[in-house]
């Protein structure tokens, strides 16, 4: 063994000796070391990094290689042109004498060029390399959970994962956290938001992090798709903290769209010259609503495939579950349509909803309302849900329940709802939106909204059976759904509807990350994958509610820790009190509409993403309910 302790034999020393050589505790010395080459540069450049207290990466040994080689090139030339010059023209040395000079400048000039191109200055490396000692990773894959690990981080990247060494000293530039009991998982996403309206980013964005959501599916806003692209390419290069983001931009709605930065599409051409430009203004996906025609969606679903753009949302009333599957939409949200379609009796649903849509006395449609969700209860075919159920996986049509807004609507008049402590972070204007849905309390519908709410998750329970690919989704900020923080309800929700606690946070991680097919950068706990991760004090394998119980949260590569995700949430605080009215412009209309209909139609319940306004009810066929 050589004096510095380099095991020439080792496994490390077999490969390209990347940064884990740190992990070592390795002092490597050259003078010691009878090692060639790239190794002996590689340990050259952990003394240098040591010293200078950095991390040394792959640029760093390509940058002494470089220099090595090129210095080699110039000094061998050198040499070689004294020998000729001894044996064949010494004779003419004083008439050379000039020209021998001439071109040793000439190679000093070219070995300093190509050495100060070798050492172009890199992208500073903003964040510290961060090794996380002694932590249990969960890495989302299925695999077991690896106790005793250590997961070095070097800028955005997971660059190492190996068992933890109790011989591993501190290193100069290197933030070491032991995280001995504490257990690692890949960042969580949110697959179903709208945090893309004006002042939304900086209201909600801090929320998601201080939540260990390091991604958002968002599925409609005010915000410009240009305007987007920015705001991520912020979130990219670490000027702005916050969630990797996929963005719909503007929701494709019917002749008459109930949100005010929806695009209007009246006719099958309109549905594909709105494709043809949200793809061309870069829409990640486009997002479909209940209130498009049946012509109008077909199109959009045919020139959506054809330009190669996935679709997702929900169903307008002239479509059925089953073709929307067929057509290629990418992902249904909020079971959407799907209650009343597994129905023995679907098409006399449909009868009386029209009839109570167009019911003008309030008592009469709060009684027809009713019994159309007594039939929906009791009127539910099992072979039916599975045929529906075998498509869906057949044809991967994934499904976003959003349960916890579900059940939010199914208990919109319980007075806890009105005492949580997470109101502290929901401007004024926001809560004025909340309050007025539900209209007047009313017990019998109160209760079957409850019962609906059980059929909902025996639904989802049926489906993930079939093996229906599942999302976690909250539809954040609708009402009683907050940002960050009911993502991990939503979790606990999908565990009661049949999921394992593994399965439960695949949604929100792998099952993510495949759907909007970035798998190979985020969704696990893998070398070369993007650093976004969340470190937790209990194990959410045995219980998934300890997602909430969170010790850091790591956002490319950045470490935010307990204090500093605290102050994130104190300024939200702070930020929520003197920002409070610029919601208005989006929710306003909806506070005074919606809090009239509400008391207009009394049992009438209202659909995530909608309000009870008698231009806009969803169809009664689609579930009395949200």
């Amino acid at each position: 063994m050589p004096t510095c302790g380099i095991d020439r034999d080792s496994e490390l020393m077999k490969g390209d000796c990347p940064s884990s050589f740190l992990l070592k505790a390795i002092s490597p010395c050259t003078n010691c070391c009878s090692l060639s080459g790239r190794h002996r540069l590689c340990a050259e450049a952990n003394q240098l990094a040591w010293v200078a207290g950095e991390v040394p990466t792959d640029e760093d040994m390509n940058l002494l290689v470089g220099r090595w080689v090129v210095g080699r090139w110039v000094v061998g030339r050198w040499v070689v042109g004294r020998w000729v010059a001894g044996r064949w023209v010494a004779p003419f040395a004083s008439d050379l004498k000039e020209i021998c000079v001439k071109a040793f400048r000439v190679s000093l000039f070219y070995l300093c060029v190509c050495s100060t191109l070798c050492g172009q200055p890199r992208p500073n490396r903003k964040n510290a390399a961060l090794l996380l000692q002694h932590v249990t990773v969960i890495d989302s894959t299925g695999a077991s959970p690896r106790a005793n690990m250590s997961v070095l981080i070097v800028g955005d990247r997971i660059k190492f994962i190996s068992p933890a060494s109790d011989r591993a000293k501190p290193v100069r530039g290197v933030i070491a956290v032991d995280a001995t009991g504490k257990f690692l998982i890949a960042g969580l996403w949110d697959m179903h938001v709208h945090a893309l309206s004006k002042n939304e980013p900086e209201r909600f964005f801090p929320l998601f992090i201080a939540n260990g959501v390091t991604g958002i599916r968002d599925m409609g806003g005010d915000i410009p798709l240009r305007q987007i692209a920015k705001l991520k390419e912020e979130i990219t290069n670490g000027s702005r903290l916050g969630p990797e983001t996929f963005a719909a931009g503007p929701i494709l709605e019917g002749e008459h769209p109930f949100w005010p930065f929806s695009v209007a599409v009246k006719t099958p051409e309109d549905a594909r010259r709105s494709v043809i430009t949200l793809v061309r203004e870069r829409a990640d996906f486009l997002k479909v609503y209940n209130t498009l025609s049946r012509d109008s969606y077909m199109a959009i679903a045919a020139q959506a495939n054809e330009m190669r753009i996935a679709f997702s949302g929900h169903i307008p009333d002239g479509v059925s579950p089953a073709e929307a599957s067929h057509c290629g939409q990418k992902s249904i949200e909020h079971l959407w349509g799907i209650p009343n379609y597994v129905s023995s009796e679907s098409e006399q649903l449909q009868k009386m909803a029209t009839v109570a849509n167009a019911t003008e006395d309030p008592k009469v449609a709060r009684d027809s309302f009713y019994k159309i969700n007594e039939a929906i209860l009791s009127t539910y075919d099992s072979n039916k849900a599975n045929r529906l159920f075998e498509e869906f996986a057949r044809n991967r049509t994934w499904q976003t329940p959003t349960l916890v807004v579900l059940r939010s609507y199914a208990s919109i008049h319980d007075p806890a709802l009105r005492k949580d402590p997470r109101i502290a972070y929901i401007p004024d204007d926001l809560l004025g939106f909340w309050s007025s849905m539900g209209g007047q309390p009313d017990p019998r519908n109160d209760e079957m909204q409850l019962r609906l709410f059980k059929h909902d998750l025996e639904i989802v329970r049926a489906m993930h059976t079939a093996k229906v690919p599942l999302l976690a989704g909250t539809d954040t900020p609708n009402p009683f759904t907050y940002p960050g923080f009911s993502l991990h309800e939503e979790l606990d929700l999908l565990v009661s509807a049949g999921l394992s606690p593994m399965e439960a946070l695949q949604t929100a991680t792998l099952r993510a990350a495949e759907f909007l097919g970035v798998e190979h950068l985020f969704g696990s706990v893998e070398v070369g994958k993007v650093a976004n991760l969340v470190l937790l004090d209990s194990d959410p394998l045995e219980d998934i509610r300890n997602t909430q119980k969170i010790r850091g949260v790591i956002v490319r590569g950045s470490f935010l820790d307990r204090p500093k995700l605290d102050e994130l949430l104190a300024r939200q605080k702070l930020y929520r009190d003197s920002h409070g009215k610029d919601l208005h412009a989006v929710y306003g209309s909806l506070i005074s509409g919606g809090s009239r209909a509400a008391a207009n139609t009394g049992s009438h319940w209202h659909r995530p993403d909608t309000t009870d306004s008698p231009a806009n009810r969803p169809s009664e066929s689609d579930v009395a309910r949200p």
